[in-house]
């Protein structure tokens, strides 16, 4: 597998100690040379995000930020990946692979179907969301793993937290949860 990282060839492998504790806090997305023109709105489900060329712009400057810090991954990392891990789930905004088979279990999670977490958001509202998910819930922070680009060219946000074993949730329970939290 090889890598646009400056120290050589990554291998999957050394991309999944990375996830082991290696990893990037996720911090204002402007540690990530990602820098917008204009204010975003608070985070809500609605569809009034941002704009194509908002996001192109910011995926742009994620991608030369990952290129040019040796963040960036090829593609053909994520396969690998796919081999190493005890198992793999898909949810809404990830592809999840499930490290928990280690002393320190883990899960990588990468973005999909083109988007950064959800329709119409831009890379640093990703990160935003999940600075902000940090601060609320320390024990199951959130890292940067790396970016790399999809089939099509579109970003993919990699990111790592530890795993934690438990019973699977209905929608609605989690959102009574949430509710509950205020």
């Amino acid at each position: 597998m090889q890598t646009d990282h400056p120290e050589g060839n990554l291998r999957a492998e050394q991309l999944v100690l990375r996830g082991e504790g290696q990893a990037v806090p996720l911090e204002q997305p402007e540690q990530y040379g990602i820098e917008r023109g204009n204010p975003r709105k608070a985070w809500t489900r609605s569809e009034d995000g941002s704009s194509p060329a908002e996001i192109d712009a910011e995926d742009a400057q994620l991608k030369a930020w990952a290129k040019a810090t040796g963040n960036y991954v090829n593609l053909s990392a994520i396969v690998d990946l796919s081999k190493l891990a005890d198992r793999a789930a898909k949810g809404n905004e990830h592809d999840v692979f499930i490290f928990s088979k280690r002393e320190n279990p883990f899960v990588i999670r990468l973005t999909k179907r083109d988007m950064f977490g959800m329709p119409h958001r831009t890379p640093g509202e990703y990160i935003d969301r999940w600075r902000l998910s940090n601060a609320a819930f320390p024990d199951t922070e959130v890292s940067l793993i790396g970016y790399t680009e999809n089939a099509r060219g579109n970003g993919v946000i990699l990111t790592s937290q530890r795993y934690f074993e438990g019973s699977k949730r209905t929608q609605k329970a989690i959102d009574a949860a949430f509710a509950k939290l205020g």
